[in-house]
């Protein structure tokens, strides 16, 4: 199933393997470009050696439905991007909508011990995602 949350246990050595960093997105985009895709293919490397850690994707925008599903879709391709590069989807603490950083940026860190939350979240408006597997059952459909 895509949303899903599960139980995971953070290995105490983890604290150091993601330092703080994030991608910063075009102002309309909900897609990763050539530098964002850099920085999280060497994510992925670094997870990958590291199977025991798990970290939090944050996107920020919750002003509007719109903002909050375009940082959804944001968050959405940070993870999509990790699980191609084979990191598994249960090492992920999904986050979207928060406040605190510009919306145009997605945040990854380290969970800290004993933090948890889903995977992956169903998103707020899903007829309005730039990712189309709810195309179909949105058509003639408004907010």
């Amino acid at each position: 199933m895509l949303f899903c949350t599960a139980a995971f246990t953070q290995s105490p050595s983890c604290s150091n393997v993601i330092k703080e960093d994030s991608v910063r997105f075009s102002r309309k985009s909900v897609f990763l470009n050539w530098a964002a895709k850099k920085k999280l293919y060497h994510i992925a490397m670094e997870l990958n050696r590291n199977p025991d850690c798990r970290i939090v994707v944050t996107g920020y925008g919750n002003s509007c439905l719109t903002c909050q599903q375009t940082s959804w879709d944001r968050s959405y391709s940070v993870v999509q991007y990790l699980r191609q590069g084979g990191v598994d989807s249960l090492r992920f603490v999904f986050r979207y909508a928060q406040e605190g950083y510009s919306p145009s940026v997605v945040s990854i860190r380290n969970s800290l011990p004993g933090e948890d939350g889903p995977a992956l979240e169903e998103p707020p408006s899903p007829c309005y995602s730039y990712h189309g597997f709810h195309k179909k059952r949105c058509r003639g459909k408004r907010l």
